[in-house]
């Protein structure tokens, strides 16, 4: 086999290049070229292929079976942007119901209760619809919580800010007067705030129901079962890991 020379790898390298350029400009990323792999086109009319959306060929006429220089790809990362698509409207009418279904329990608390941040009809459900954030105004002085990294870990003892405002252990710590605020800058914002207009309002992620948890690798609220019992128990809010986060964690050190 004769020795390939620099012209060689150039004019590869160029093709691949070229290629690779094709594709985005297809919208064929990394993620539907693997869906592309799994895949297998069944029909060259009706588009139907292993994985769907359409699965089964609708032709009158029978299947058209690719030829052998048929090239699928283009066929096959429609599917795939199709199947994305669906899922992405599929996951937003659950959540869409999640969250009518939440805002209809809350107003239900507050016209039964009276106001309480804690089950405000205005907060914001965001993410996945695990959690939403809910605005809460402290006055100058002593907060009345611990706070671990963003996450509030512990409510003093009534009468205290905090308690009196119905503010959770397990909150996460987002915003400082509706501004995006970094977790080590979250103090520093607040004592501005305070001292410029005597009083701060927090922005807090808290979890649409309990049974929930925050877990601070992954920056998610998720179920009870999907801790480990020693990271809730000795762990506790803004140090406790979920297990996927935990086995990530001991998989690479």
């Amino acid at each position: 086999m004769p020795a390939r020379n620099k012209e060689d790898d150039k004019a590869l390298m160029k093709d691949r290049v070229a290629e690779k350029a094709a594709l985005q400009a297809a919208g064929i990323t990394g993620d539907i070229l693997k869906q592309i792999k799994a895949d297998k086109l069944l029909c060259t009319t009706c588009k139907a292929t292993q994985l769907g959306p359409v699965l089964k060929c609708t032709c009158k006429g029978g299947v058209t079976r690719p030829a052998a220089d048929y090239d699928t790809i283009h066929d096959l990362a429609d599917a795939a942007k199709a199947r994305r698509e669906a899922g992405k409207a599929a996951f937003q009418a659950e959540s869409c119901l999640k969250q009518g279904a939440v805002q209809k329990e809350r107003e239900k608390k507050k016209e039964a209760k009276g106001h309480s941040y804690v089950d405000d009809p205005n907060a914001i459900i965001q993410g996945d619809g695990d959690d939403y954030i809910v605005q809460v105004p402290f006055e100058k002085g002593p907060l009345g919580m611990s706070i671990e990294r963003n996450v509030v870990s512990k409510i003093g003892d009534a009468p205290s800010q905090a308690a009196d405002l119905k503010v959770q252990v397990g909150w996460v710590i987002t915003q400082i007067d509706g501004v995006e605020v970094a977790p080590k800058q979250i103090l520093k914002e607040a004592v501005t705030a305070m001292k410029a207009n005597g009083i701060v309002k927090f922005g807090f992620r808290a979890p649409i129901a309990e049974g929930y948890h925050h877990c601070f690798k992954c920056d998610k609220f998720l179920l009870t079962d999907e801790f480990d019992p020693p990271q809730l128990a000795d762990k506790g809010p803004g140090k406790q890991m979920c297990s996927g986060c935990e086995d990530f964690a001991e998989m690479w050190g």
